[in-house]
């Protein structure tokens, strides 16, 4: 790979940072039972895999960088009013927002890097209500890069 892994790597993670609401940031992995209430929302960057993708010799070699984006959230201890999709809407946007918003310029390298062709959501956003106080997103983000 000509860009170093932990340059996009970082890269996402600091504009992810950028998302309003959200308190907690980390790229180390960890349960929402470790959470306290006040420290969410909390949104976790987990590194899940990586595929090569090889055109031809003497071409460079192109990567799929697939992570996962987890957010926990805590709506309270009214769980009788609460309506958790309030919060989850609101993420939601602002991850959609971070994610995707060069989409109007094509050509644009994505997240400021040049060697980064691609960054989009993969598949569907998990969205978990819990019926209690407790509500997670799972978002699949992969980066094609040379």
């Amino acid at each position: 790979m000509q860009l170093p892994r932990e340059t996009i790597y970082s890269t996402l993670f600091a504009k992810l940072q950028g998302i309003a609401g959200i308190r907690n940031f980390t790229r180390r992995p960890n349960q929402y039972a470790n959470y306290a209430p006040e420290e969410m929302p909390a949104l976790l960057m987990i590194q899940r895999q990586e595929i090569p993708h090889k055109a031809k010799k003497g071409v460079p070699t192109t990567w799929e960088l697939h992570i996962e984006v987890l957010i926990y959230l805590n709506s309270g201890s009214d769980v009788a009013n609460a309506v958790p999709a309030t919060g989850i809407n609101a993420i939601m946007d602002g991850l959609e927002a971070t994610i995707e918003p060069d989409a109007v310029n094509e050509w644009a390298p994505h997240l400021g890097l040049n060697g980064v062709y691609t960054v989009k959501f993969e598949g569907p956003v998990q969205i978990i209500e819990g019926l209690e106080d407790q509500s997670e997103i799972v978002a699949r983000i992969v980066i094609v890069a040379l």
